[in-house]
């Protein structure tokens, strides 16, 4: 694979992350968010798998995501709905294959 890389251009010194076959790529917002600047480089050859997973510290029932970004209050029409169910379900995978 050529290509793919995240960059952060505001960190004082370029940094670029060149990933590779199962590399995972982790950074936070806080204390510094102008240091969370990037980029994604076009992928020249192969391809590229993201998977992007918030978390906000202070998140809770009372206290929503939206609570603490700049553009106001997002609107949810489910959002007084809770889950009533198990917290995990357990799937049954069903009798072995034989090759």
């Amino acid at each position: 694979s050529v290509g793919g890389a995240t960059v952060f251009p505001s960190t004082g010194v370029m940094m670029k992350f060149a990933p590779g076959v199962g590399d995972l790529l982790f950074f936070a917002y806080a204390p510094k968010p102008q240091d969370a600047l990037h980029a994604a480089c076009p992928v020249v050859e192969g391809l590229k798998s993201t998977f992007t997973q918030w978390h906000r510290l202070g998140v809770t029932v009372e206290k929503p995501w939206d609570f603490y970004e700049d553009w106001g209050r997002f609107h949810n029409p489910f959002g007084t709905s809770r889950w009533q169910g198990e917290r995990y379900a357990t799937r049954n995978a069903g009798p072995a294959l034989e090759l």
